[in-house]
């Protein structure tokens, strides 16, 4: 069980990741038109959202949260260096684990 080992979260979360795609690229192929069909359920969902909230309403969850936002990281030299993140958080037996983590350097043409 994970949550009872000294495991740094971030290197776990990147096992269990690869390891995921690992196992579901041996298992099968993404096919065009999965990639298609994705799109489509994403963007039916994005209407759905802009409905709601159009409506007044809005989405919540009790189990779930996100967090976006910017880390700055200066190196020696003083120079800095912006990255954005994401976080997922999901209740899991009342325990908060993170289901998803990305970051990137902002994009620059």
């Amino acid at each position: 069980m994970i949550k009872n080992r000294p495991l740094p979260v971030l290197a776990a979360a990147s096992g269990l990741a690869l390891a995921a795609v690992a196992t579901s690229a041996a298992a099968q192929s993404i096919s065009e038109q999965d990639v298609i069909d994705a799109q489509i359920i994403w963007g039916e969902g994005i209407v759905a959202i802009a409905t709601v909230h159009a409506d007044g309403g809005d989405y919540t969850d009790d189990t779930s949260a996100m967090a976006m936002g910017n880390y700055y990281f200066t190196a020696p030299d003083g120079n800095e260096t912006k990255v954005e993140f994401t976080f997922g958080y999901i209740l899991v037996d009342g325990d908060l684990k993170i289901n998803l983590h990305h970051s990137s350097m902002p994009y620059s043409p």
